[in-house]
C-alpha cells in the first residue's frame, strides 16, 4: 500500500514530468513551423531579402544570391559599391521602386518589418520583358507618328504640284 505522502510526492513528480513533455512538444512544434517557414521564403519564386538599415543582408532566400557575411545588399545583388538609385530604404516608407541592374530592370519593394524601422523586407521582382516591351511600344509609337507626319508632309506636297501638272498639262 502507498502512503498518502509518496502518493502526493509522487503526484508533484508526475505533473513536473507532464510539464517537461508539454514544454518539450511546444519546442518540436516551434521548430517544425521555423523549418516550414524557412522552405517557404527558400522556395519563394523571386528574389527576397531581410536587410538592416545599415544595408546590411540579414538573411536571404536562394534567389537572391548565397548569403555573404558583412555584405551589403547592393554588393550581392547590383554588384554596386553605393546604394541603388532610388532605394526603396532611403525614405524609410514603404515603398516600390524599379531599379536598373546591368541587363534586367527589378521592381524593389521595401517594407520595414519593425516600429524603428531598422530591419526591412525587400522583394524584388524581374520586370526584364515588361520594360522591354513598353520600350519596344514607345519607339513603335514614335515610328507611327513619324509616318503619319510623313504622311501628311506627302499630301501637302502633292496637292499643289496636282494642280500645276494639271495646268502644264493644258
Amino acid at each position: 500500500p502507498i502512503t498518502v505522502l509518496e502518493y502526493s510526492q509522487i503526484k508533484i513528480y508526475v505533473q513536473a514530468l507532464g510539464l517537461s513533455l508539454e514544454s518539450l512538444s511546444l519546442e518540436v512544434d516551434s521548430r517544425i513551423s521555423a523549418l516550414l517557414w524557412e522552405k517557404v521564403f527558400d522556395a519563394a519564386q523571386d528574389p527576397i531579402a531581410i536587410i538592416s538599415d545599415q544595408y546590411e543582408v540579414i538573411r536571404s532566400n536562394e534567389k537572391f544570391g548565397e548569403l555573404q557575411e558583412g555584405k551589403k545588399c547592393y554588393e550581392i545583388w547590383a554588384q554596386r559599391t553605393s546604394p541603388c538609385e532610388h532605394c526603396p530604404m532611403v525614405g524609410k516608407a514603404p515603398a516600390s521602386h524599379e531599379v536598373s541592374l546591368q541587363d534586367r530592370f527589378s521592381q524593389v519593394t521595401s517594407r520595414a518589418l519593425d516600429s524603428d524601422q531598422s530591419i526591412f523586407l525587400h522583394r524584388y521582382v524581374n520586370v526584364t520583358e515588361t520594360q522591354k516591351a513598353h520600350i519596344q511600344f514607345i519607339q513603335n509609337e514614335k515610328l507611327t507618328s513619324i509616318g503619319q507626319i510623313a504622311e501628311q508632309m506627302a499630301h501637302e506636297i502633292y496637292n499643289p504640284l496636282a494642280g500645276i501638272i494639271a495646268l502644264v498639262q493644258i
